[in-house]
């Protein structure tokens, strides 16, 4: 049984960290595990207009796309945050299970520590964010190996 598991509950916006006191305890949220970020629409991020470039035809010219979406760059931006936390909580956990959106699931195992991703002992690719942490341990208990009692 491990004692020091922490479960990170996030997608691109909000991040939750738990501490996992076993089947008949509740989860508590760590000190600072609480993480949200502000993820504006693209439109909202960027203050220049996309550049143009001349077009086949007479005076036609066609917008040039962002060589990347600055809503998506916001959201890996957010990953890293809540990655260089964990990461330096390291030495306080044994074991991590992430619950995540899949696009910051992605992100997440890019940016973790490879001490941190030797400790993850399941990943689940879907927003629990929504979900309150009453109703967590049901979702999570197949990774957790835990079973409701009848």
């Amino acid at each position: 049984m491990h004692n020091n598991t922490l479960i990170l509950i996030a997608d691109g916006a909000k991040a939750v960290i738990y501490k996992y006191n076993g089947p008949k305890n509740n989860l508590s949220l760590i000190k600072d595990g609480k993480f949200e970020h502000v993820n504006k629409l693209s439109q909202d991020l960027v203050t220049t207009k996309r550049g143009r470039m001349p077009d086949n035809g007479a005076g036609q010219r066609s917008a040039m796309d962002r060589p990347t979406d600055p809503h998506e760059h916001e959201k890996h931006v957010f990953a890293k945050d809540v990655a260089d936390f964990i990461n330096a909580k390291e030495a306080a956990f044994d074991r991590l299970i992430i619950a995540a959106a899949p696009k910051v699931l992605g992100d997440l195992r890019q940016l973790l520590s490879t001490n941190v991703a030797n400790k993850v002992s399941a990943e689940l690719d879907k927003d629990l964010t929504h979900i309150p942490i009453t109703d967590l341990p049901e979702h999570l208990q197949d990774v957790l190996n835990i079973r409701k009692s009848v």
